[in-house]
């Protein structure tokens, strides 16, 4: 049984390209790679297959390596301290505004003197 997934993998590395062209058909070839969304075939370039082998894999690794993208930029988790911050700055934002409304309606529209010098 073994020997039958070892041929079936080595089978399909030979013919990645059509493996994927069946059945990651939202997909697209970028050089060496076989960009798409995810394993659901969902349009994207989130996953890759590599078509054909590389210098740096062993001759042993025959079968397509399939794993998704890393994402390019990405925030590190901040916490429950700089959630509260955040939430501390929109409350100071939005007193400031209420304070701003507050002495428009007592005093009137405020004027500005444009004359210069």
């Amino acid at each position: 049984m073994a020997r039958d997934a070892s041929a079936l993998a080595h089978r399909l590395a030979r013919e990645a390209e059509a493996v994927c062209r069946h059945y990651l058909s939202n997909g697209k070839r970028q050089g060496r790679y076989w960009l798409v969304g995810d394993v659901h075939n969902t349009p994207g370039r989130s996953m890759f297959v590599r078509l054909r082998r590389t210098a740096r894999l062993t001759a042993n690794v025959s079968a397509p390596s399939v794993r998704p993208r890393q994402p390019r930029l990405r925030r590190p988790e901040r916490g429950e301290a700089h959630d509260q911050r955040m939430e501390r700055r929109l409350r100071l934002r939005r007193a400031a505004r209420r304070g701003l409304e507050d002495r428009e309606d007592r005093t009137g529209p405020q004027e500005v003197n444009s004359t210069a010098p």
